[in-house]
């Protein structure tokens, strides 16, 4: 008899989590705080009276909302204190979409953040109010020439002297102070230097390269982020090596980190192929005139977007 009972016992058990198994995968949609139907395309709703207006999404709760859990994050790269180390990069991809609430602290300002697999996106409520960028005014160092290059490759052209000269790296160069987009905009001042054989051809620009470039520590070379054609007129001028003095301005722009460092670079298109009469480059030389208060010199404005 106490066989029996036992049996039976277990046999409403089963029958029991038969029930519960196929309640829960028949309920893929699920209310939180009542038995209200979740709208078809949530799968968690968190409402605890019906709607107050369906037809424009009206009030679903007065009660609460949902409360995120409270942590304080340790890197805005890492998935600390949660798992050990940060994580793996499997267990970083596995946590897209996690939302908590940092409480502040290791520098990381307080607020919601959502994990995107990477880092912590901090989710902002309000649009802070749009700082006053400095605005840095430089002159050329020095008078700069033109040399032939191709634009487009690593460590091509001659560096402008724009900034401050870096003893160890033996160049002027800009260290960047805070996080951001950045805009350059150039006055390019100076004239065009023209080679004796090509004096009388009929040439009617000449075509320039400036780059922007942002230095690798890791590969110890300066990168491309930026890159302008400046073609420059040239007009006959009866024999001359060179032509008056003219103008060119440029905007450019590049995103930098808090330490990185920028630098300029000036070169100009050489291509026999195109035209046999361009056996000798046409040169532009940039004049410095640092410290002239008019406009005739070469300059640089920059400020942070």
């Amino acid at each position: 008899m106490m066989m029996y009972k036992q049996v039976k016992f277990l046999k409403a058990i089963v029958v029991f989590l038969t029930l519960q198994a196929m309640q829960c995968s028949v309920s893929a949609q699920v209310t939180i705080g009542s038995d209200i139907s979740s709208p078809n395309a949530a799968i968690v709703n968190i409402q605890t009276q019906v709607d107050s207006n369906p037809a424009q999404g009206g009030i679903t709760s007065q009660k609460g909302g949902l409360l995120l859990s409270r942590v304080r994050l340790v890197n805005v790269e890492s998935l600390e204190p949660f798992i050990s180390g940060g994580g793996t990069n499997v267990q970083k991809a596995a946590h897209k979409g996690m939302n908590v609430y940092h409480i502040g602290g290791n520098g990381i300002d307080a607020g919601q953040y959502v994990w995107d697999g990477v880092r912590w996106l901090h989710l902002l409520t309000d649009i802070p109010a749009a700082p006053i960028s400095t605005v840095h005014t430089l002159d050329l160092m020095m008078d700069v020439m033109s040399v032939h290059a191709r634009y487009d490759a690593t460590e091509n052209g001659i560096l402008l002297p724009f900034g401050d000269f870096n003893v160890k790296r033996n160049r002027y160069e800009i260290a960047v102070e805070e996080d951001g987009s950045y805009a350059f905009s150039f006055r390019l001042y100076g004239a065009m230097l023209v080679p004796v054989n090509l004096v009388s051809y009929p040439l009617s620009y000449g075509v320039f390269y400036i780059n922007v470039m942002r230095y690798n520590p890791t590969k110890n070379i300066d990168e491309v982020v930026d890159v302008a054609e400046i073609n420059i007129s040239m007009n006959p001028a009866n024999g001359l090596l060179h032509y008056g003095s003219s103008t060119y301005s440029v905007t450019m722009g590049c995103t930098a980190s808090r330490g990185d460092v920028i630098t300029f670079r000036w070169c100009h298109l050489l291509d026999p192929s195109y035209n046999p009469a361009y056996t000798e480059p046409i040169s532009f030389k940039l004049q410095s005139l640092p410290g002239q208060i008019n406009a005739a010199r070469t300059s640089l404005i920059y400020w942070k977007l």
